[in-house]
């Protein structure tokens, strides 16, 4: 990392340095005021790590947890997951995100298929239309907790599918 500064500081001077100060800052900020009390806070994929103080630490591996950090694959497939909508009616008490795209434990066309778009983790109806969204992701409980809106045609009033980390 000081390579890095050092190299921008020789290439560009000090307003480089300035700059990169002030987005790091920013970005802080905003992560620092949209996260829980003791979430820990992660930036520009674990690049910078910051926990609020007063928070007892714990060792934790690290979880997609905060804006900016993604969802991968691994994290993903490592884990078993309830299925519900949001007002709590269970859809499957226990599935899995198979690597090659199925969902194992849920046998409903809406749920065929799962991939990651844009960092975001998207169900597939057997037509290949995405069915479900989940755009928004939190932790309770040192669970993480996704949900999203049901995006096919036909579903008065919306539908919330949720995901929580068994």
């Amino acid at each position: 990392m000081w390579d890095l500064l050092n190299q921008l500081y020789k290439n560009f001077g000090l307003r480089a340095l300035f700059g990169i100060a002030a987005v790091f800052m920013t970005i802080w900020l905003v992560a620092h005021t949209m996260a829980s009390p003791c979430e820990k806070i992660s930036i520009f994929f674990g690049l910078i790590e910051y926990k609020k103080a007063g928070c007892k630490e714990t060792a934790e591996a690290a979880v997609p947890n905060a804006p900016g950090t993604p969802l991968t694959r691994e994290f993903l497939t490592n884990r078993s997951w309830e299925f519900l909508h949001d007002e709590g009616d269970v859809i499957s008490p226990r599935i899995r995100l198979n690597p090659s795209g199925t969902i194992q434990g849920v046998d409903h066309p809406n749920e065929s298929r799962w991939n990651l778009d844009d960092n975001t983790l998207v169900f597939y109806h057997q037509s290949g239309m995405p069915s479900t969204r989940f755009t928004k992701m939190r932790r309770e409980a040192g669970k993480v907790i996704l949900s999203g809106r049901l995006l096919l045609p036909g579903h008065q009033p919306v539908v919330i599918h949720v995901l929580k980390e068994l």
